[in-house]
């Protein structure tokens, strides 16, 4: 993984094998991440899975195969743990027949590449479960 910072924009390339998510947390660190919106998202992902919240959870769905992937968008925060990062993205991949679909995205590994564009801000931003279940956005 690559990743340079100018101003609040953080520019990211991830290679093949590497873990979507974890790579992610380790720019975050890098680059001392408070709350970054994901600006812009292409390359390629295996393994990954996909999710849809149905009002009481996620139904999960896991794909082997490598899709393009075509968005992907979301905000990355604080948990309630300084040191941890909580990341709420939605993703949009293509298959072979150029079809597209998407979801919540809950792992995925770059096949490839990886490219991620991170706009950095200062506003405080933590994850809360609220009483559907879900992660929601508190503003402090």
């Amino acid at each position: 993984m690559q990743s340079q910072e100018e101003g609040n924009l953080v520019i990211a390339r991830f290679y093949p094998g590497e873990d979507i998510l974890a790579s992610l947390d380790e720019v975050c660190r890098r680059h001392d991440v408070r709350t970054a919106v994901i600006v812009s998202a292409l390359g390629q992902i295996k393994q990954f899975r996909l999710g849809y919240f149905d009002g009481e959870g996620y139904r999960q769905k896991d794909y082997a195969a490598t899709h393009e992937l075509l968005s992907l968008s979301g905000l990355i925060s604080r948990s309630d743990s300084p040191d941890e990062y909580r990341f709420h993205l939605h993703a949009v991949v293509g298959d072979e027949e150029q079809k597209a679909f998407g979801g919540h995205l809950f792992q995925g590994t770059i096949e490839g590449t990886g490219e991620i564009v991170l706009l950095k801000t200062g506003i405080k931003a933590r994850r809360k479960t609220d009483a559907a279940g879900l992660p929601g956005l508190e503003l402090e």
